[in-house]
């Protein structure tokens, strides 16, 4: 008999040494400007550095804090969100997005198996998710703007910002933007990079998180790239 795969809120410990570590990375994001931040979008500068697990673990952690959180999976490349909840995928963001007619979003927000957290998936896969995303611009900041006052905290988990332009696109919609670099794989070159795209898309940088941080330490505070650190695992 196949044993059945548990989803992340069934394996979320909030007495963990990691979720302590994300919990202090939510009080960080909360008390960001003066009113706090409502809405925050997760970046990497490359792929497969763990962006997707961060933007999991800071929604479950929000939802158990008690807040109403929403997760948006704004990744319409490679989502994994709807995989890790045991979520459809379909429908879901990209087909609001590619319809000639409106669908209101909460047709497409899915309550996920852990109290107070909710997800809207990626949804269809699109041809040119850049294409749509920059055609569909007022539609998708008209939903952060409505969404963000129907939840208190919305956890947008996006592409890479390097290789794509996704993340540019949203940035100037949201209250924040956290970058995750993964500490000892990414050049400092990449990481400069990711932060420049972001400012020069009127984001707000608002901190980074380090991965595989025990080995990466002593070169990225050299650098001077180290600002709340967090480990998480490498499946995105």
């Amino acid at each position: 008999m196949r044993r059945r795969t548990r989803n992340l809120p069934e394996l979320f410990n909030p007495d963990s040494p990691g979720v302590m570590e994300v919990y202090r990375v939510l009080a960080t994001i909360a008390g960001k400007g003066r009113n706090g931040v409502k809405s925050v979008l997760i970046t990497s500068a490359m792929p497969r550095e763990g962006k997707s697990i961060l933007a999991a673990y800071l929604g479950m952690t929000a939802a158990h804090s008690g807040r109403k959180t929403l997760m948006i999976d704004l990744d319409l490349r490679r989502s994994i969100l709807h995989n890790l909840f045991k979520t459809i995928r379909t429908p879901g963001l990209g087909d609001m997005l590619a319809s000639e007619e409106p669908i209101h979003p909460n047709e497409l927000i899915y309550h996920t198996q852990m109290e107070n957290l909710f997800l809207l998936p990626s949804g269809s896969r699109l041809s040119s998710p850049s294409g749509i995303l920059r055609i569909r611009i007022d539609r998708v900041k008209k939903l952060i703007a409505e969404l963000s006052v129907a939840y208190d905290i919305l956890i947008i988990d996006s592409p890479p910002i390097v290789p794509v332009n996704d993340a540019e696109l949203i940035a100037p919609f949201v209250d924040g933007v956290v970058l995750v670099v993964m500490g000892g794989k990414t050049f400092r070159e990449i990481v400069a990079r990711a932060v420049e795209l972001i400012r020069k898309a009127n984001g707000n940088l608002i901190g980074m998180v380090l991965n595989n941080v025990t080995r990466a330490l002593p070169y990225y505070y050299e650098h001077k790239y180290y600002r709340y650190s967090y480990e998480a695992k490498k499946d995105d």
